[in-house]
Parts: C-alpha cells; sequence; structure tokens
C-alpha cells in the first residue's frame, strides 16, 4: 500500500458543491431572522425568536440540551405571533411559559388568532421571509 498526499483538484472533483456555489448562497450570520427551533432527539424542546438566529442558538448551547436545530425566517413584525403560534402548539418543555392564544371571528366571518397583542391569519402569508 502507498500512502502519499493527494492533488487538490483529484480531491475537489469528489466535492459536492463547487466553492463558488456554496459563496453564491452564503448568508451572514446577522442577517438570518426569525424562529427557531432546538431540537433532541427527533423533539422540538424549545421554540424562540431573534434577529440574529445564529448567536441566539450559540448562546443556547450553552445551557440547553439539545442536538440540533432549524428555523424559518420570518419578519420580525411577525415574531411574536408567529413563536406563540409555535409554542402554544408545540408546548416545548423548556419553553417556561405557554402563551394565551384566542381563536377570533370577525365580522366578515374571517378567523384570526391572537396572542400577545398581535393578530394573524388568512390574510398573512403562511410565513414572510426576512429581508
Amino acid at each position: 500500500m502507498k500512502v502519499e498526499e493527494p492533488k487538490q483538484h483529484e480531491v475537489k472533483q469528489l466535492l459536492p458543491v463547487e466553492t463558488e456555489d456554496i459563496i453564491k448562497t452564503k448568508q451572514l450570520l446577522e442577517d438570518i431572522s426569525g424562529i427557531y427551533f432546538l431540537i433532541e432527539h427527533n423533539e422540538v424542546v424549545y421554540v424562540g425568536q431573534s434577529t440574529n438566529i445564529m448567536l441566539r442558538v450559540y448562546t443556547h448551547a450553552q445551557e440547553k440540551r439539545f442536538d440540533s436545530f432549524s428555523y424559518i425566517p420570518i419578519d420580525p413584525s411577525n415574531h411574536n405571533i408567529i413563536e406563540a403560534l409555535y409554542i402554544w402548539t408545540l408546548q416545548p418543555r423548556h419553553n417556561r411559559t405557554v402563551p394565551n392564544v384566542h381563536r377570533v371571528t370577525l365580522s366578515n366571518d374571517q378567523v384570526v388568532y391572537q396572542a400577545r397583542g398581535c393578530s394573524f391569519g388568512p390574510s398573512h402569508k403562511k410565513h414572510k421571509e426576512a429581508g
């Protein structure tokens, strides 16, 4: 058996994504705003919101147990209501309080959900990307 240093171009051909594509799809850490989910053994154990998700998740890593996380980009104006609806629906064990959520039928029979002084209903996009 012969062991030697590989040639860079040989290894580069094995990689699934080109460097240029990695750079094109980059996201600045401070640009990620939305709702995040801390996950342990495929169970959502915490739901939070942040205008800097990566920094917030890093902070949680110092104090909470989780093995992965996920996030959805949400416009900051919808953070409170979307976070509240996810906490109410999922009731993660590390969220200390579950917000009160109310179903409100308006005079035009449109249904909206209210929590934390905010409303959300069918007139809103399912989720609006930040930026």
